[in-house]
């Protein structure tokens, strides 16, 4: 089993305790040169599914397979899955790089405060089911937890949903101590012979045992089941049951107390049908390294290759050349076209590869770049102000925003130039799942925290277009492909800014990128940078509907 090995390869190096929360080392990427079944895994990982954008927004796979049996006697091989129903989203890594700085707690935070507010997260639960008679001719080895079952080839059936509604009271009472193990089942659910999922039997048990120090921890309370359990089982260190008697085993013909397993609600194996010798090797298809990398590497949308690109080269740039180039060599054998790029983005000394046709299916849901509109609810959206912003305007983003389900959030210039009673005055009355909440000021609030900004019009403008931290913010969440809207005088702190910026949502003169899109009464949107200088003049409604298109993209990467 390699799964000890990679976890130590990847922890840090232990002659320097160099680097923490980092894969970009020595061993690390010299463990996945000599392991080339990590291909797969390290395309996953050097992509938007390893920055999340929020722990709500993010999918569950199940990496382990399952026997799923129904009333009929039927089984079935049962991969888990779970999917925000808010949709999938992922930061981006300059982003994702500075958030570690801005707020090291921000996913935690996010999850917690989300729960808080009782936007309570919620997750459809399904299973992907091939049956036993399936399985053989099912082109990937379905044991192999490296691999995952294509939802095109086995769709998800679903079995029901998860919602988070509540924190824990004591993070050490009910967080630290819980004691996963999957040996945990309930009836109709069996093991198969999973590899990874067999040693797991083992040693989570093994793991609970030493780490709270016996086999107690399953009458902690967080660990304890919800209904009564009836044994003969004492002793042992860290009890806490008293129980009378004399037994302390089972059968027994001492006493009546004779508790015996439930034929009918018990757990219960299906019989298996096995022939053949037993032997300790890999199944032939375990040796397939390299077709599911392949496959997911041609899903991407060309947004996606280009920040998986991205994260090769920050990743091997760290490390000694030689390993460098044996990385790269191990990448030719997923696509000559990643293997190239990798090369150029590091500068490796490598051959020029021809870009081959894709010679694998593409799977859109390895993709998460959205093809509808998004959900707003909890999108977290930024209203900027300086002393002496319009209340109306900021008052009508509010409402607006706050129909829309978003988050809105209002960042002041300073501390001390506007007060809490001056924008507590403005504000629509909204519902308490969706509290106004206020930062400080932009010394504490980075656009890196935030989905949108929006900027209400005033004399405050001038004020923030004299701030260089003002100026950094609406510049670094245009840069990070955000939203921005700007209503009438708002419109001059982009006037401020690069012209790219400036031009993206502001013509109607063709900007670098393309032209602007000049719709009716004024209003301009161009690459996700709405502006509109007359707000009086648009009903409430058409600024609405305007802005929610605006915000449903959640990023707009034509701006690339």
């Amino acid at each position: 089993m390699k799964f000890p090995d990679f976890v130590h390869a990847n922890r840090p190096e232990p002659n320097s305790e160099i680097p923490n929360n980092s894969s970009a080392h020595a061993t690390f990427w010299d463990f996945v040169v000599n392991t080339p079944e990590s291909a797969h895994h390290v395309l996953w990982q050097m992509s938007d599914r390893a920055l999340p954008r929020s722990y709500r927004m993010m999918e569950g796979f199940g990496i382990n397979s399952f026997y799923i049996q129904n009333d009929e006697g039927k089984r079935f091989v049962a991969k888990f899955v779970f999917k925000p129903l808010l949709g999938s989203h992922s930061l981006v890594w300059d982003e994702a790089q500075k958030l570690a700085g801005h707020d090291p707690d921000f996913l935690r935070r996010d999850l917690w405060e989300a729960i808080e507010q009782e936007n309570w997260p919620e997750y459809s639960f399904g299973a992907q089911l091939i049956s036993e008679e399936e399985a053989p001719n099912f082109p990937i080895d379905i044991l192999d937890p490296t691999k995952l079952w294509p939802e095109e080839l086995v769709p998800v059936t679903p079995l029901g949903k998860l919602v988070l509604n509540r924190n824990p009271t004591d993070f050490f009472a009910e967080t630290e101590q819980v004691a996963f193990c999957p040996a945990n089942i309930v009836p109709g659910i069996d093991f198969t012979d999973d590899p990874i999922l067999q040693g797991r039997l083992f040693s989570y048990l093994d793991t609970q045992l030493s780490r709270f120090g016996g086999p107690n921890f399953t009458q902690i309370p967080i660990n304890r089941p919800l209904v009564p359990v009836h044994n003969n089982q004492r002793g042992g260190f860290h009890q806490m049951a008293i129980k009378s008697g004399r037994v302390a085993y089972s059968n027994n013909t001492i006493c009546a107390d004779k508790p015996t397993p439930s034929s009918q609600l018990g757990f219960v194996t299906h019989p298996t049908q096995v022939s053949g010798p037993k032997l300790r090797i890999k199944p032939k298809k375990f040796g397939d390294y390299f077709s599911q990398a392949e496959v997911f590497w041609n899903s991407q949308s060309p947004v996606e290759q280009a920040h998986i690109i991205t994260a090769f080269g920050f990743e091997l740039g760290m490390i000694d050349p030689p390993l460098r180039l044996a990385v790269i060599e191990l990448l030719e054998k997923v696509s000559p076209d990643l293997a190239h790029k990798v090369a150029r983005a590091v500068g490796a000394p490598y051959n020029v590869f021809e870009p081959k046709l894709a010679s694998s299916p593409v799977f859109t849901s390895l993709s998460l770049l959205p093809s509808l509109p998004q959900p707003l609810k909890t999108m977290k959206v930024c209203l900027l102000i300086g002393n002496g912003f319009v209340q109306q305007q900021h008052s009508l983003l509010l409402s607006v925003l706050t129909r829309l389900g978003t988050t809105p959030v209002t960042i002041t210039a300073a501390p001390q130039t506007v007060s809490t009673q001056q924008i507590t005055a403005s504000v629509t009355p909204v519902s308490s799942a969706s509290v106004q909440m206020y930062y400080s000021s932009l010394v504490t609030a980075k656009s890196t925290m935030f989905d949108a900004v929006c900027i209400p019009g005033g004399s405050g403008i001038d004020v923030l277009m004299g701030m260089a931290l003002a100026r950094q913010f609406v510049e670094e969440a245009f840069t990070h492909y955000k939203p921005i809207i700007a209503l009438g005088d708002g419109i001059k702190l982009l006037t401020g800014l690069p012209d790219y910026v400036a031009r993206a949502g502001l013509a109607p003169t063709p900007s670098k990128l393309a032209p602007s899109v000049m719709q009716p009464r004024g209003i301009v949107e161009s690459h996700g940078v709405f502006t509109c200088a007359d707000v009086s003049a648009i009903p409430e409604s058409e600024l609405s509907a305007a802005v929610m298109t605006t915000l449903s993209q959640w990023r707009h990467w034509d701006r690339i």
